[in-house]
């Protein structure tokens, strides 16, 4: 770090970049670290990303001084991935706590792609092992609420594979330990979650197919903790049948249509069947000793897509849940909870697109994990941002933008400079999707995401002007 002298004038030279920064001030301040110089430069820094996402750390910073001490901060021991989250964390759960109504804490895995770092050796192998790709797995417990609002991260783990796993074949093995296999990673994150929020029983864990394991169930019930997995195996069940021919087998309780998230203007009817169902375990040789042989208290929806398209499958969703679900009402609220999945690939592709995440050259994991916590905070802001327009379209802009921006955001709009403007969150996401390319015709849709990081980071620019225009 900066000799005190040196530090304390370049903070001084900053004290207009934090004080347009509120939000790294808020959601930063009950991070914990022994020098307070450590946490003056997390709020620079993270205030120097967040205004321009997609820029690497020397664009953002903006002179060489400020990106050398961006660079140092990264490189100091004491700031790892963990106290860089901690304190977004402690607020993440202040914010599911301050939530009346259900939580979804929705688990997913995605790979960080660094073939183009040739010379890092602390990378591993992703995605198929017949592919030369190198990089991380960054597994995440993201919360929502049951209407879509990010709340924020519950957890985020990140890892390199050994270079072993190049051939994945043996940790897929029946006789390998889960511990040894990529899979251990949903009990480890559920294990995590216990603890954050003890026996808040209005959380429910949201997992896609991957998390479909019968030891991942058995540990839920163990914790107490409330799940949702889409099914990817064909269970056998405690009666003797299997879990897809039992679900078809039974009368429809209801159809219902749904837009997909995934497929823009794609609506599909589905036939929905739910039922109790037991599933059992494995009957491989390893399992004969297991004493837990069945899990009794899953309900199953099941639904099916009809008048499906010529050119493709009819699309299945077999939902898998230890909540009871005994009524059309009840089941609708967990479909509509598994249809909130998508918020975290969603947020993903901000990390990767809005954030350029993958396009960082730092050298080593030790830079590299705790600036990728940081532009995890940073993608979680941009995505808050855009969905304010769904959730609280009436809330003022200044909950979403500090007084400056808006001011800057109102004069480019209507090309006169105004001080101390007030709006609607709603006009505040619109004008800013339209710097970033959205065209605000009658019939488009609510902007999404990408057209508001892109406009963010132009709007930075104009208020960085419309404060020397007023000086």
């Amino acid at each position: 770090m900066l000799q005190d002298k040196d530090f304390k004038k370049e903070i001084q030279s900053s004290i207009q970049t934090l004080s347009q920064c509120e939000w790294t001030k808020e959601e930063f301040s009950a991070s914990e670290f022994d020098d307070k110089r450590l946490f003056l430069r997390l709020l620079a820094v993270a205030g120097d990303l967040s205004r321009q996402p997609m820029a690497p750390i020397n664009q953002a910073s903006g002179t060489w001084n400020l990106a050398k001490s961006a660079y140092r901060f990264f490189d100091n021991d004491k700031v790892t991935a963990e106290a860089v989250l901690k304190s977004h964390v402690i607020r993440t759960r202040k914010r599911v706590g301050n939530h009346t109504g259900t939580v979804l804490a929705i688990q997913d895995t995605t790979y960080l792609n660094y073939s183009h770092m040739k010379c890092s050796k602390d990378l591993g192998p992703i995605g198929e092992h017949k592919q030369a790709c190198m990089g991380l797995v960054m597994h995440t417990i993201f919360a929502v609420t049951s209407e879509g609002l990010p709340l924020g991260f519950l957890s985020q783990d990140i890892w390199a594979r050994g270079k072993e796993r190049a051939d994945s074949s043996s940790y897929h093995r029946e006789n390998t330990p889960i511990e040894r296999k990529d899979s251990y990673k949903w009990l480890k994150a559920l294990k995590k979650l216990s603890t954050l929020l003890g026996k808040e029983q209005k959380v429910v864990t949201v997992c896609d197919r991957e998390a479909d394991i019968f030891r991942f169930f058995e540990y839920a019930n163990e914790l107490n903790m409330n799940v949702l997995v889409r099914s990817k195996h064909d269970r056998c069940l405690e009666s003797g049948d299997h879990l897809w021919r039992s679900l078809d087998a039974k009368p429809v309780n209801f159809t219902h249509s749904v837009d997909l998230p995934y497929a823009r203007n794609q609506t599909v009817h589905f036939e929905v069947r739910f039922s109790p169902v037991q599933i059992a375990r494995s009957s491989h040789k390893k399992n004969i000793n297991r004493s837990q042989k069945y899990i009794r208290n899953l309900t199953a929806i099941y639904l099916k897509e009809v008048d499906a398209p010529a050119h493709r499958e009819p699309i299945t969703w077999m939902l898998l849940s230890n909540l009871k679900c005994t009524s059309r009402k009840q089941a609708l609220k967990v479909i509509g909870w598994y249809q909130q999945r998508w918020k975290i690939e969603v947020l993903h592709r901000i990390m990767k697109s809005g954030c350029s995440i993958e396009l960082t050259r730092l050298e080593t994991n030790a830079r590299r994990f705790p600036f990728l916590a940081l532009k995890s905070i940073i993608a979680w802001r941009l995505m808050l941002i855009a969905h304010y327009n769904k959730v609280s379209p009436n809330a003022p802009a200044s909950s979403i933008l500090t007084q400056t921006e808006c001011d800057a955001l109102f004069s480019i709009k209507h090309n006169q400079i105004v001080k101390n403007q007030s709006f609607v969150a709603k006009k505040a996401i619109a004008w800013l999707a339209e710097l970033g390319g959205y065209l605000a015709r009658k019939s488009d849709p609510l902007p999404g995401p990408t057209h508001v990081w892109r406009g963010w980071q132009r709007l930075q620019d104009y208020s960085r002007m419309f404060v020397l225009a007023t000086s």
